[in-house]
């Protein structure tokens, strides 16, 4: 992965969700998302998109986990220097592939 965008969350559960994306994913997304060529979009353009993406997962967890609920979410905070995800009792990691490219999903609820 050559990036990584989280969002923490709280209410009656609280945690994280983080997205880990490689370069080629991420910049794939970008010109469906905004409909940028690959010449025209900025390294901006690439972390915008990502952490948009690291929001619409987060909501759309937290809306079919309780949709009765109010949650607080923090900003998306982004890094290209993603940290290696973990699972344990507290966490779960689902890994994907799109069109030979890797895009990883953490939860990490607190105890």
């Amino acid at each position: 992965y050559a990036m990584e965008a989280a969002i923490k969350f709280k209410g009656d559960v609280k945690g994280e969700i983080s997205i880990l994306i490689s370069e080629a994913l991420a910049e794939n997304m970008v010109r469906n998302f905004l409909g940028l060529a690959e010449g025209q979009m900025t390294r901006d353009d690439i972390e915008d998109c990502v952490k948009e993406v690291v929001n619409m997962v987060c909501g759309n967890f937290l809306g079919r986990l309780d949709h009765t609920k109010v949650f607080d979410l923090s900003m998306p905070s982004f890094s290209r220097s993603p940290r290696k995800p973990v699972a344990d009792d507290n966490s779960c990691v689902l890994y994907f592939d799109s069109d030979g490219e890797s895009f990883g999903a953490v939860l990490r609820v607190a105890n």
